[in-house]
């Protein structure tokens, strides 16, 4: 067993000091242990009380436990200093001292080579918010792309439940020990990871329950962690907005899907997109930043991309297309004179509104309420441009 380890977990729960600080004496000293020895001295000198105000517990008591807790569990426990220790981590402010990590875990090999981007968005999120986080990572993930979220409810378990359906690696950094099951919701999800491709790190100790407090800071970890944070989906008040207030922080490229101007659950992200944040409206918008760094990421075929509107039509155009193959065909007996003429105008393939009000002769404003008429009865086809067909 690594004999500096236990020192590791001591240093881990010394709150006295600063990280950054704590890390700068490992370095000087050479070990952890040396660390505490040099500390205790200082203690033992009456010295200690002039660097610091309170008190230090010497005690290795509760590092032993949590080294114990850890075995017990078959946790791993990864060292700053150790080589598989993120990359990206060591950068950040206050980079943790250990994190605590079940599941695969050479997927922290895999961080050094390939790109990866922490996903986050609203606990409470809208269809239209699933299915672009869906869509997104499903394209990311054909690229190599980690997928990497905080296993929250919402758009973080969509991000980690598709990175998997798609064959991808995701991980999920917690705001609580390992031991806790929360949220409860996510327990099948857990099961899901731990059977696949998917790792949980912490760097709070094993039954370290998650308070209002824990999350936030988590958030650091989540943004260094990754090399970007795409925001899919957030409110005003969203916690997804501090994830991405700490990747600008540590100069990380934050990209944001747009939503309809009004809605709660995209208050958030929109706003971010108004401050500047990056435009995402297909996977290659982010993989274009991410090649920068990672020559060998290829780019996602734009012939077979659709852009996350064209997605939203299409999904709206086969509620329309169920509800006319209810009704076999469109009644035209229902329709008004003039959406018959538009109706008839249309072709199987999609074609503009200008087109379609030449070829059906109707003038303009008469076509646009015959185009109203003919979606509520789910007898036309919309796509932007705005295009039309049967």
């Amino acid at each position: 067993m690594d004999e500096d380890l236990i020192y590791w977990l001591w240093l881990n729960e010394l709150t006295a000091f600063k990280k950054r600080t704590i890390l700068k004496a490992v370095k000087k000293f050479g070990t952890a242990k040396r660390v505490f020895q040099k500390l205790h001295t200082l203690h033992l000198n009456g010295k200690l009380e002039k660097i610091i105000k309170g008190n230090i517990n010497f005690s290795l008591k509760k590092a032993e436990n949590i080294l114990n807790e850890c075995q017990k569990y078959n946790y791993s426990i990864i060292k700053y200093s150790d080589k598989i220790y993120p990359t990206n981590l060591k950068y950040i402010y206050s980079p943790p001292i250990t994190l605590f990590a079940k599941g695969k875990i050479e997927i922290l090999n895999r961080l050094k080579n390939t790109g990866s981007i922490c996903v986050v968005g609203s606990r409470k999120t809208t269809e239209y918010g699933e299915q672009i986080t869906k869509s997104l990572i499903k394209d990311l993930v054909k690229a190599g792309i980690i997928i990497i979220s905080g296993f929250a409810v919402g758009i973080d378990a969509v991000a980690h439940r598709t990175a998997l359906k798609e064959g991808g690696a995701t991980i999920a950094v917690l705001g609580c020990g390992l031991n806790i099951n929360y949220p409860l919701k996510n327990n099948e999800l857990k099961e899901e990871m731990l059977n696949s491709n998917g790792l949980f790190l912490s760097e709070y100790p094993p039954n370290q329950e998650a308070t209002r407090f824990t999350f936030p800071v988590r958030n650091r970890i989540l943004a260094g962690i990754s090399d970007a944070v795409l925001v899919t989906e957030a409110g005003a008040k969203s916690g997804s907005l501090i994830t991405a207030g700490f990747a600008l922080e540590q100069s990380k490229d934050v990209f944001v899907v747009p939503h309809n101007i009004g809605i709660k659950e995209a208050e958030g992200s929109n706003k971010l997109l108004k401050d500047g944040a990056l435009m995402v409206l297909e996977a290659n918008d982010i993989l274009l930043e991410l090649q920068k760094k990672y020559a060998t990421i290829e780019l996602t075929d734009s012939n077979l991309q659709k852009t996350l509107y064209e997605q939203q039509y299409e999904q709206q155009n086969n509620q329309n297309t169920k509800k006319v193959q209810i009704k076999e065909s469109v009644d035209l007996n229902l329709l008004s004179k003039n959406a018959k003429k538009f109706y008839n105008s249309l072709e199987a393939e999609e074609k503009e509104l200008e087109y379609l009000v030449q070829k059906s002769g109707l003038a303009l404003s008469d076509a646009l309420v015959a185009v109203t008429e003919l979606e509520l009865l789910g007898a036309i086809k919309t796509l932007p441009g705005p295009k039309y067909s049967k």
